[in-house]
């Protein structure tokens, strides 16, 4: 439930910056409900792909699992493997970068409705 709200107040938030967007910039006016909505769904997935950590530290720990594989002679000591080590104290929360996420899809599924409905319509 409370992913609910932070859903439904992103896509408000969004929605309000798309329509004073759309009022001040020529280049975003909006012509039907299908170009809000892909306006939409770019600030929002946007926002969620540029905010969200996981990329780099999988590739780091996956790159770091290989190494630790293919290291053939123990010539690493201790304290330089302690140091090459990744921290895991706590899991990484995606929670923020999925609620934008899934904040896009309904802003997504809208759009696509909406453009074949007007192609086929």
């Amino acid at each position: 439930m409370q992913y609910l709200k932070k859903i439904i107040i992103a896509n408000l938030i969004t929605a309000i910056i798309v329509a004073i967007l759309s009022h001040f910039v020529i280049a975003l006016r909006v012509a039907s409900i299908s170009d809000f909505c892909f306006e939409m769904v770019i600030i929002l997935w946007g926002i969620a792909v540029v905010s969200w950590r996981g990329g780099a530290f999988i590739r780091r720990a996956n790159e770091m699992k290989v190494i630790r594989k293919n290291r053939q002679l123990p010539l690493v000591d201790a304290e330089q493997e302690k140091a090459t080590q990744i921290n895991h104290k706590g899991r990484v929360d995606y929670t923020s970068e999925l609620v934008l996420f899934a904040s896009g899809v309904p802003a997504a599924m809208v759009c696509i409705i909406s453009a074949l409905v007007h192609t086929y319509g």
